[in-house]
């Protein structure tokens, strides 16, 4: 159906009796029919069977007036001047002042048919099937058959619009939230998911007009501010970020995941003081909630303070798999001179991320402080393998085998370093000595 039928038929549906109650009959059979026409519209009669439907209704209606009252005598009911009748096969309204009421009603029908026509007559975005399409996923016809049978749900639109953008099928979906939320306007999520879906498509000046119509309409709509806010953060509007969340905390201090976001704002900010402050009240609200243990744990290691090995177990409590977790503990726990502490939680973090190229470097150069040059190339060799272009893995290769006396190698490596990295000085500097030392 088309869109714009729903519109109407949702504001006949609002018309009330009092409203109507200032109607004469014959307007309230325009209206009352024009909605009839509308819900009628999944039959497809066309603009011309409407109004032919109108005036047949008019016509009875005034037959039976006439009928009751007699021959053009007036219903001592009603005031005389407005009654109508028909002669030579014309309406004729006595009233002039009724007739211009009436004219305009009849076109408002005229207009409500066209409408109503071009919906039924032409097909719409609501009622296209995707059911047999076999370019879309088995989910999306899946969906797009429950709404071929119920097709004013407006949850089995929003169900095939999540659907459909995971598929990357961002116009379809647009379409499809669009249906959602002209079915019920009144459900905020569908507003917000229009944004989300937007922004999906990287469209994100169209996102944040969604997220802001949506706390247009719903001004104290947490997750309208919230999404407000996170958007802001996205696109490094940082004041307006902060703006956002601090109305939200505001409006609710319970929620966890404003603050954690406050946090990060006052983070990119530099400010790490702030950003300490709002990832405790995260912990406070939330005292599970892993990403602000880990964001305290790397602001206090990168600030050295040995506070960072309890945030990082906490998050461990929390996840016991995390690799980011061990990394950071261990990563603390080698500026503390733990080397050993530090060995065994960068192997956890090899355990659970095989790839990760950090775990394996900082063991190597863990290996090549205590004299272990060997163990250490094996560690960087790794690095490099899981890592071609990381550079520093290359240039240590090439620092353990100056260390070791194997210039020939060491020049190697250093030339590779410096094929990735020409500017890389401690490579130049490695290049240099080996080429002197040829010389002599």
């Amino acid at each position: 159906m088309f869109r714009g039928n729903t519109i109407l038929i949702n504001f006949f549906d609002s018309i009330s009796d009092k409203r109507c109650g200032g109607l004469e009959r014959n307007e309230r059979t325009v209206f009352f029919l024009a909605e009839r026409r509308l819900v009628l519209c999944g039959k497809k009669k066309t603009g011309l069977d409407f109004v032919l439907d109108f005036f047949v209704s008019f016509f009875h209606q005034g037959k039976n007036e006439k009928n009751n009252r007699g021959q053009n005598k007036p219903s001592p009911h009603r005031n005389p001047c407005k009654t109508a009748s028909v002669q030579s096969n014309r309406l004729v309204i006595g009233n002039p002042l009724g007739y211009n009421r009436f004219r305009a009603a009849a076109i408002f029908v005229f207009i409500a048919s066209l409408i109503g026509s071009v919906g039924c007559g032409t097909g719409s975005k609501k009622h296209q099937d995707l059911s047999t399409d076999t370019t879309m996923s088995l989910i999306v016809r899946e969906w797009s058959k429950k709404i071929n049978e119920y097709p004013d749900n407006d949850e089995y639109y929003l169900e095939r619009a999540l659907a459909l953008t995971k598929d990357h099928q961002y116009d379809l979906a647009l379409n499809d939230i669009d249906e959602a939320i002209t079915i019920q306007p009144s459900n905020v999520a569908y507003y917000l998911q229009k944004g989300d879906i937007l922004f999906a498509a990287n469209k994100t000046k169209g996102a944040l007009e969604a997220y802001k119509l949506a706390l247009k309409k719903f001004p104290r709509n947490e997750e309208a501010l919230y999404k407000i806010g996170q958007f802001n953060l996205f696109v490094k509007k940082y004041p307006e970020a902060e703006r956002n969340l601090r109305d939200l905390v505001r409006l609710n201090n319970s929620r966890a995941d404003a603050f954690f976001l406050l946090g990060t704002v006052y983070k990119e900010m530099n400010d790490t003081v702030k950003a300490l402050k709002e990832y405790l009240n995260c912990i406070t609200v939330d005292p599970d909630f892993y990403n602000s243990y880990i964001q305290m744990g790397i602001l206090l290691s990168e600030k050295n303070d040995t506070n960072a090995v309890a945030y990082f177990t906490n998050a461990l409590r929390i996840d016991e798999f995390s690799d980011e977790a061990y990394y950071g503990r261990g990563l603390m726990y080698q500026k503390m001179g733990k080397t050993k502490l530090a060995v065994h939680d960068y192997r956890k973090t090899a355990d659970i991320n095989p790839t990760h190229k950090m775990a394996y470097y900082n063991i190597g150069n863990i290996n090549a402080e205590l004299g272990k040059y060997d163990m250490a190339l094996e560690q960087f060799q790794i690095a490099v393998k899981f890592a071609p272009e990381f550079s520093n893995a290359w240039n240590r290769i090439a620092q353990i085998y100056e260390l070791k006396g194997e210039y020939g190698k060491s020049k190697k490596y250093y030339e590779k370093c410096l094929q990735i990295d020409p500017n890389f000085q401690l490579a130049k500097e490695g290049l240099d000595r080996i080429v002197k030392r040829n010389k002599t």
